[in-house]
C-alpha cells in the first residue's frame, strides 16, 4: 500500500501553525474531498445516498442469531463508498471487494473482522441485487448510470 507523502495529518499541522485556523480549515477540507472524490470517483452524491439508504434497510449483520442492519451499525454509508470505488468490476466482485476491505471494529475496537465475515451468504445476493443498477447501463431505475463503463 502506498504512502502518501507528505501525510495529510502533516500538512494539516503545518496549515494551521503556518497559515492560521481558517486556512488549517480549508486545507483540511481539500483533503477530504480530494480522498472522497477518489473513492466515490463514479458516484454522484445523491447516488452514493440512495445506495448506502438501500443497504442500511435491507443488509444486516448477524451474530449469534440476531440482525444489526448496517444502517443501525452506522456501517451503510462506509460500505457504500467501498462499494463506489470497486463499481467497474460487476456487482458481484464489487461486493466480495468491498466486504473484505472494510474492516469492521469488534470488543471496543480491540479486534476488527473483514465485513464479509459478519454477514450471512444469503445477504451477498440481496446487496449484488441493490448493486446492480448502478453496475450497469439498462435504464432499470433513474439511479442507473454509465459509472461502470
Amino acid at each position: 500500500m502506498a504512502v502518501a507523502w507528505p501525510p495529510p495529518r502533516f500538512v494539516a499541522a503545518f496549515a494551521a501553525a503556518e497559515l492560521g485556523v481558517a486556512s488549517a480549515v480549508a486545507v483540511a477540507s481539500s483533503l477530504v474531498l480530494q480522498k472522497i472524490s477518489k473513492t466515490c470517483m463514479s458516484l454522484t452524491a445523491a447516488q452514493l445516498r440512495d445506495l448506502s439508504g438501500a443497504i442500511a434497510d435491507r443488509i444486516y449483520i448477524q451474530i449469534a442469531g440476531w440482525h444489526l442492519y448496517l444502517g443501525d451499525a452506522k456501517l451503510a454509508q462506509p460500505l457504500a463508498e467501498e462499494l463506489a470505488g470497486f463499481l467497474n468490476q460487476g456487482a458481484a466482485a464489487a461486493v466480495r471487494s468491498a466486504l473484505e476491505r472494510l474492516q469492521v471494529p469488534v470488543g471496543g475496537g480491540s479486534s476488527r473482522f473483514p465485513l464479509a465475515r459478519l454477514i450471512p451468504p444469503g445477504q451477498l445476493m440481496d446487496l449484488e441485487e441493490i448493486l446492480e443498477p448502478f453496475c450497469s447501463d439498462t435504464g432499470k431505475t433513474p439511479l442507473a448510470t454509465d459509472a461502470c463503463n
